[in-house]
């Protein structure tokens, strides 16, 4: 499959000679890649090592002596023809991508190096291919998923705002069919656990809606049977390319139309949001096969997003009640924010209660009130609840963000204030999600606030966030020592933080790390 079938018209390098010892030891070596040798005039197959045969799926036997056009293995003749255009010219080649078919007729994209050799006097072609079909489909869908992301961050900004859930399903239904031409229905359905009922909360046919006021709830059905059910036991999409056979296996069926073109295939998709699933995003088409696996992966990713504001708009449901019940309760969900965020993003873990706790203990030494140190904590437990639209390919993402991701990230101060806006929030409930990204020099954002221009509890707060974000260790770099990080703070008085909140913070951090020598602030970074 990576040789020539025609004779090379020219040499333009000398070929190497190897015996059977040299040709072992190249295979035994090149393991774990998948290594072959094939005749260079029709592609026939000489030999091939264990980890080539498990690549392609072929038995030794199934593939010595047969060519790669007997089996099948080419996808494209352009391939082929650049694997010959390459090898004529230079007698070997280095990282070709292409695209092979399997034994059971999957798809796999290779990255092939190969070399004109003589072996037992028969020119050949010997081959060394790895998979990387896995990291191929990561780039394709980073490559299309930046319309994706771009599709979900609106949605994610136009969510952030809503807090009704009828609001939440129609802004999704109208996405999807932005993305998704040719759907002819969308649904979601809300799971309850505690019942195993599956309700539906929202249907559309031919971007109309069906009165669902009298359709009753589901029991949620074995594993192995349904479609809803299969997601919910799965939690993962399902790609169905003929409805009519899939839903023999379900055990109940609701049809609210007969009079109406029956749907032919569809995708079902979770809605997740803090480890559980809050119900299924189903859309279907009046065509058979028509959904592909990318769009199985954009409707989970619109799912999800859907499925957070969901949730939020539950948190933001039970907060609402909350306060104006009980203080406590209202402090008790706030944490539980904090938590959630930290469940999705779990390098975080134990983050926002540290941050939280600090930042009342130098607001402490600055002379805040009593209240004002309450308004503080509950701003710094609330600090980075706009991430929580941020979709997880950003979010997530173990190393440095793109310009484009990176612009998204920079809004979740100003997704902050838009959810927590019905709650009319000031003081630092508003300043420190808002704010605290910005710098003393005016380099910051959102707002690019100066100075004292940025709010005080932002600036207590932007201090020890910085000091734990760089004690703490992340996936793409190591936790900086106490003493890096305290000197850091001091040479950045002045500049990105507030030198009358650090003067405060550098003696307090000395007590608690009694081991940590005090940095002398610069001269022009001192707290005037």
């Amino acid at each position: 499959m990576t040789s020539i079938i025609r004779p090379l018209r020219r040499r333009t390098a000398p070929r190497k000679i190897l015996d059977t010892g040299d040709l072992l030891n190249r295979l035994v070596e090149a393991s774990p890649v998948a290594v072959a040798l094939s005749t260079r005039s029709d592609a026939r197959y000489l030999a091939a090592n264990d980890e080539y045969l498990n690549l392609v799926g072929y038995s030794r036997d199934e593939m010595i002596g047969y060519t790669a056009w007997e089996l099948n293995v080419w996808l494209s003749a352009e391939d082929r023809r650049r694997l010959v255009r390459t090898i004529r010219s230079q007698n070997k080649l280095h990282n070709l991508e292409l695209r092979l078919r399997t034994r059971s007729g999957e798809i796999i994209t290779t990255l092939i190096s190969a070399e004109a050799v003589l072996y037992r006097d028969q020119e050949c072609i010997l081959s060394m291919i790895t998979d990387i079909t896995d990291r191929k489909r990561t780039e394709e869908l980073l490559q299309a998923g930046y319309h994706q992301l771009a599709v979900a961050s609106s949605l994610a900004r136009s969510l952030a705002e809503t807090l009704e859930p009828g609001q939440i399903y129609e802004k999704l239904s109208r996405v999807i069919h932005q993305v998704m031409p040719h759907v002819s229905e969308v649904s979601v359905c809300l799971y309850h656990g505690t019942r195993k009922e599956i309700e539906c909360v929202y249907w559309e046919m031919d971007q109309r809606l069906v009165d669902i006021r009298s359709l009753p709830a589901l029991p949620l059905a074995d594993p192995g049977r349904g479609t809803q059910s299969e997601v919910i036991h799965t939690r993962q999409p399902l790609l169905v390319h003929n409805l009519a056979d899939r839903l023999h296996t379900a055990s109940h069926i609701i049809c609210v139309e007969p009079d109406e073109p029956v749907s032919q295939s569809g995708i079902l998709a979770p809605m997740l949001a803090d480890g559980q699933v809050l119900g299924v995003v189903m859309v279907q088409s009046l065509e058979q096969n028509h959904f592909t696996e990318k769009d199985v992966e954009l409707l989970s990713l619109l799912s999800n997003t859907a499925g957070i504001a969901l949730q939020n708009a539950r948190l933001f449901s039970h907060l609402a009640e909350a306060h104006a019940s009980q203080v406590d309760a209202f402090d008790r969900i706030i944490e539980g924010w904090g938590r959630a965020m930290e469940v999705r993003n779990r390098e975080m873990e134990g983050h926002t209660r540290r941050v939280a706790e600090m930042a009342v203990a130098l607001g402490q030494r600055l002379g805040l009130t009593d209240d004002q140190l309450v308004d503080l904590r509950r701003g710094s437990l609330l600090h980075d609840i706009g991430k929580m639209v941020i979709p997880d390919a950003i979010l997530l993402k173990p190393g440095p963000l793109e310009p484009q991701e990176w612009e998204i990230m920079q809004q979740h101060p100003a997704y902050a204030l838009h959810m927590l806006q019905p709650f009319h929030p000031s003081g630092a409930i508003q300043d420190v999600p808002l704010c605290h990204h910005e710098r003393w020099d005016g380099e910051g954002y959102p707002s690019g606030l100066k100075g004292e221009e940025i709010p005080l509890f932002a600036r207590i707060f932007s201090v020890v966030d910085v000091w734990d974000a760089l004690t703490s260790e992340r996936p793409y770099r190591e936790a900086w020592t106490s003493q890096e990080a305290i000197e850091y703070i001091a040479m950045e008085s002045g500049r990105r933080f507030d030198p009358q909140v650090v003067a405060q913070f550098l003696p307090m951090i000395v007590e608690r790390f009694q081991q940590l020598q005090q940095p002398t602030l610069e001269p022009g970074h001192k707290a005037g």
